[in-house]
């Protein structure tokens, strides 16, 4: 019982046309990156729009619309991402 403290909630979104396990549309509110879309979905509700621009160092990430540094986004390699969540 050291873990972090995870709040799970089940929500129907009308537009979502996947089965995540919970029936069309079903969903757990849970912090996610769709890499196709590029779309970031965080626990709280917030979804952003992630874009992606070459620099030197290599692939680097551009959120426009995230105002407050209330997370970080790391992008690990092609399959594994990490969102880090300030509490």
């Amino acid at each position: 019982l050291c873990g972090p403290v995870v709040p799970l909630q089940l929500n129907f979104n009308p537009l979502n046309n996947s089965d995540s396990g919970f029936g069309i549309g079903w969903n757990l509110q849970l912090s996610q990156y769709n890499p196709n879309s590029r779309v970031l979905s965080l626990y709280t509700g917030e979804t952003f729009k992630v874009n992606l621009e070459e620099t030197p160092e290599g692939i680097g990430k551009f959120i426009p619309e995230k105002k407050i540094d209330s997370f970080h986004f790391y992008i690990l390699d092609d399959k594994h991402y990490r969102i880090e969540h300030k509490s």
